[in-house]
């Protein structure tokens, strides 16, 4: 336990887990309907429990399973994206074409772009990410 923490000792954990387990309760009874997704601040709620009171004593009494807790995790964990810098260079006018299938097997295909096409993408993100 981390003696930093507002749980810093195991009397707190366990209200702070009684207080959690009333909410869980109340959302039961509340709920519209009866196959509803628990709700995420409930589910990160328990994941925090976690690092002071072993999970399997927190599923338990909150009656969640392992799978549930690691949605809680899983929203928590930043999502990771790979960036690649694209230098904008003057456009050359040069016949192209663009041809693409789509998942339901149609085909499409555009001739004679005169444009260079990493220009046209570079061009793309730069107005896209001007509008962001």
């Amino acid at each position: 336990m981390n003696s930093s923490s507002p749980l810093n000792d195991f009397d707190s954990a366990n209200a702070a887990l009684l207080e959690l387990e009333a909410r869980f309760s109340h959302w039961r009874k509340n709920k519209t309907y009866s196959r509803e997704s628990i709700p995420i601040e409930l589910l990160q709620a328990a994941q925090a429990l976690t690092q002071h009171i072993e999970d399997r004593h927190v599923r338990a009494r909150l009656g969640i399973s392992t799978d549930q807790l690691k949605r809680a995790q899983q929203i928590n964990e930043p999502v990771k994206t790979d960036f690649v810098q694209v230098q904008t260079q003057a456009c050359e006018a040069q016949p192209l074409r663009v041809e693409m299938q789509l998942p339901n097997g149609a085909r499409v295909s555009i001739d004679g772009l005169e444009r260079d096409p990493i220009c046209i993408l570079s061009q793309l993100l730069e107005n896209v990410h001007d509008r962001t």
